[in-house]
């Protein structure tokens, strides 16, 4: 999970999703940024895999309302307002 600049973000904040896939040996994608936002878990899957956990899809970066405090509102949620 990384911010605007493709820094990561720490655990537990809100972040694009960038992920990197190898298969393709032409053309591999690394870091790619695919505009979904996440958050990542800050506790590992108590199934005990090692792997990253997502703890929250939030949706396309399009969907997002960012107001001037930098504060993420989901557009969603003026749906159920209305």
């Amino acid at each position: 999970i990384v911010d605007d600049k493709g820094n990561h973000v720490p655990d537990g904040q809100t972040g694009y999703i960038a992920v990197t896939d190898l298969s393709n040996y032409a053309m591999p994608f690394i870091r790619y940024r695919n505009a979904d936002m996440a958050i990542m878990a800050q506790k590992p899957c108590p199934c005990g895999r090692p792997s990253p956990v997502i703890k929250e899809l939030l949706g396309r970066s399009t969907d997002i309302i960012r107001t001037a405090h930098g504060d993420i509102i989901h557009g969603e949620y003026f749906t159920h307002l209305f």
